[in-house]
């Protein structure tokens, strides 16, 4: 043999080194976190460091494979598993708790509720309940209690009225609800939540859910699958919104919603939390009774609101129009622009004191963390501000840089946004002869001011226009 050339036994041997073994509890305990509790609890015989590495790992994901077996077939595994979390609480506690099956027999209820109240006995501070199925179940009546919840997320659950009460845990922060049945669900409320999510969840037909978070400071509605848009009480410290509805129940008599002067008119759904007739049918004599939705969100700094063409709640609220005094980033969709001379955008514009930016977008869906920034397109065109010869036809925040609108084509509902802005901004916007993408800016104000107006175009299939009005001089 050669020197310096390694056999192939040597070779065998410097590849079984058992590396991952001598690394820190900590990290091998990180690493197990990953794996289904299954799969943590067997590494216990790869090495005699492995024993009980398993047992001091901070999350614990009980999951089975899609068959209705699953739960019966582990049910003992984990009794056994939480009793001994539980026994070995102090020395080791555990964060977060996850339970996901997608399908399982009726029988198996019984056990997966139980094993919601062993997870919140051993003072997890993250809940994750997902239970994906075509029938979906319900919890018992008793709520959850934890003074450790900081997190809870849960899926395909049919919630009862008990359940959605969260007053008892009284450090939860962040609650996510997604693919729930809430039609048993009168009122959901949490005094100590900052953050909420509902979405893809399906509600009553003849009744509204009540949503009482006091403190929330970010609130995020996605509800296409809702009957009834919920009734949102006060939220003074709220920060920022995104609420997305285009179909539900409610409706209105009144051919126009802002000119609503009642509840739901002929309509049987009443807009009152309450199914008593003679409560609902007093809205004319106390509107308290209704808690307006965009009342509920005037204390938003940055406000996402989506609708569809049939929707009246957000024209209807736009009668008794609430000021938003911290509001300084607004993004819309073509509804608020659909109506007779974009009267809804008009109502609202007029009501945003210090509004900064105003985005307006022709699609039924927005990405929830979608931003509105100025690419690099093909055509930049600059002008100036025109020294003020006319006076704005509306009540505008006079702090408003930037107006934003995109679409995929310049069509006529496009056209009669622009024809808004120039009459009611003092913003103009020009199609240029020997351009069929291009447009001419000029911004009038009754201030003498100087400032740059900066247009970007889209040339390709989308049609991007950006308004951007910068201040670079007030008047002396």
């Amino acid at each position: 043999m050669r020197g310096g050339t390694a056999t192939p036994w040597a070779s065998r041997m410097h590849c079984c080194v058992d590396r991952l073994s001598t690394l820190p509890d900590e990290i091998l305990q990180h690493i197990l976190s990953f794996l289904r509790a299954q799969e943590a609890v067997r590494t216990c015989v790869l090495a005699q460091s492995w024993r009980h590495v398993w047992k001091l790992m901070r999350q614990l994901r009980i999951t089975g494979i899609l068959t209705p077996a699953s739960v019966l077939g582990i049910q003992k595994f984990v009794r056994h598993l939480f009793l001994l979390r539980l026994h070995e609480l102090t020395e080791s506690p555990l964060d977060l708790c996850e339970i996901i099956f997608h399908e399982f027999d009726d029988e198996n209820i019984a056990f997966i509720k139980i094993w919601i109240k062993w997870a919140i006995m051993c003072k997890i501070q993250t809940f994750h309940l997902d239970l994906f199925r075509e029938h979906m179940i319900s919890h018992d009546d008793k709520p959850l209690i934890s003074s450790h919840l900081t997190k809870i997320q849960l899926s395909g659950l049919m919630l009862s009225e008990s359940f959605a009460d969260f007053s008892r845990c009284s450090v939860l922060q962040d609650l996510q609800i997604v693919r729930c049945d809430l039609s048993e669900v009168r009122k959901l409320m949490s005094p100590s939540l900052k953050f909420l999510v509902i979405t893809e969840c399906t509600s009553a037909q003849n009744s509204r859910l009540r949503i009482c978070v006091p403190h929330l400071v970010s609130l995020h509605l996605d509800e296409p699958s809702m009957d009834r848009i919920p009734l949102l009480e006060s939220m003074p410290e709220l920060v920022e919104a995104y609420v997305q509805t285009y179909w539900n129940m409610d409706s209105c008599s009144s051919f126009e919603p802002m000119d609503c002067n009642h509840i739901m008119g002929s309509s049987s759904f009443s807009d009152s939390d309450t199914d008593d007739d003679e409560v609902s049918s007093s809205y004319d004599a106390d509107r308290d009774i209704v808690n307006s939705v965009l009342g509920s969100l005037s204390q938003a700094t940055n406000l996402t609101l989506l609708s569809g063409d049939t929707m009246y709640i957000f024209g209807r609220d736009l009668r008794w129009c609430p000021t938003f005094m911290k509001l300084k980033s607004l993004l819309l969709n073509d509804y608020w622009s659909d109506a007779t001379y974009c009267r809804a955008l008009a109502c609202i514009l007029e009501h945003v004191p210090v509004l900064e930016k105003l985005s307006i977008i022709f699609s039924r869906k927005v990405d929830p963390n979608y931003k509105l920034e100025i690419p690099n397109y093909k055509l930049e065109i600059k002008g100036c501000l025109d020294d003020g010869a006319m006076k704005r036809s509306l009540t505008i925040s006079q702090y408003l840089k930037i107006i934003q609108v995109k679409c995929n084509m310049v069509n006529e509902r496009f056209l009669k946004l622009l024809k808004f802005l120039q009459s009611s901004l003092n913003i103009y916007c020009k199609q240029k002869m020997d351009d069929p993408y291009g447009y001419t800016v000029s911004i009038l104000n009754n201030r003498k001011a100087s400032a740059e107006v900066l247009l970007y175009l889209n040339v390709a299939a989308s049609t991007t226009i950006t308004a951007v009005r910068q201040a670079a001089a007030a008047e002396k």
